[in-house]
């Protein structure tokens, strides 16, 4: 072996006599820099990658139930203020009255023999409500909701602490109503009359990540009147001038 063909290597002030075949294959043994770097970086990006589904997993999990539960109780709260705003206004309006919903005729003795409802007025009364609803709805573009970031992590001792964490809530929803009358027997020769209104509201809620569906009913009683007399067997379609005129 001559001096040309020997390879000194030094490693801590030592000196090694290496053959140039041998070498040759530690230099190949060693992945080069550029390629080492480049693995590094995607492992990194593979972790950050991880660590970001488990975040939204998490928040998913474990933080939108409670979001979403606060959510449902702020929209009822909301409905629930809608549609009576919705029936005092229409009932303002239509100076409503139980004489002008429902006149009842009775016999010789007093009791009740037949009754006429004014389904025009009710029917008018209950477009009139579905409308100002709907223009309700349609006037809350967005609600944020403020929660604590410590009421999320579900511990009521630090249910009030830390930094607010705001939601936006984007409510869209629809309204129906149904007309509704019943006579009962609640005593002997007593019967109770009721006229009432199911207003029911579909309010849909979309959260970061999540939404759902609120459905929110309310029975507004028109007629709830104790009377003398049987169940009567007749009922009368009576139009509005017409009951207006029999209760003057």
């Amino acid at each position: 072996m001559t001096s040309k063909e020997v390879i000194v290597m030094k490693k801590k002030k030592k000196a090694y006599l290496i053959h140039p075949f041998l070498a040759k294959k530690v230099i190949k043994g060693r992945k080069p820099r550029k390629e080492r770097n480049r693995f590094k970086s995607m492992f990194t990006l593979i972790l950050f990658m991880a660590f970001i589904v488990l975040i939204v997993r998490y928040i998913e999990n474990e933080l939108m139930p409670t979001v979403v539960a606060m959510s449902n109780m702020k929209v009822s709260t909301m409905s629930n203020s809608i549609i009576n705003k919705a029936v005092d206004e229409t009932f303002e309006e239509y100076n409503a009255s139980t004489e002008g919903l429902v006149t009842y005729y009775y016999n010789e003795k007093g009791e009740v023999i037949s009754f006429g409802v004014n389904t025009v007025l009710i029917n008018q009364m209950n477009s009139e409500i579905v409308d100002k609803i709907n223009k309700q709805i349609e006037s809350f573009d967005k609600e944020v909701l403020s929660i604590p970031i410590g009421r999320l992590l579900g511990e009521s001792v630090f249910s009030n602490f830390g930094p607010n964490i705001n939601v936006s809530i984007l409510p869209y929803g629809k309204v129906t109503t149904n007309y509704k009358s019943s006579f009962v027997a609640t005593g002997i020769n007593q019967i109770n009359h009721r006229i009432w209104i199911d207003v029911e509201m579909t309010i849909q809620i979309v959260v970061p990540l999540n939404k759902t569906q609120v459905e929110v009913c309310q029975e507004l009683t028109l007629v709830d009147r104790v009377i003398n007399g049987n169940v009567p067997d007749q009922y009368i379609n009576v139009p509005k001038d017409e009951i207006l005129n029999i209760v003057k």
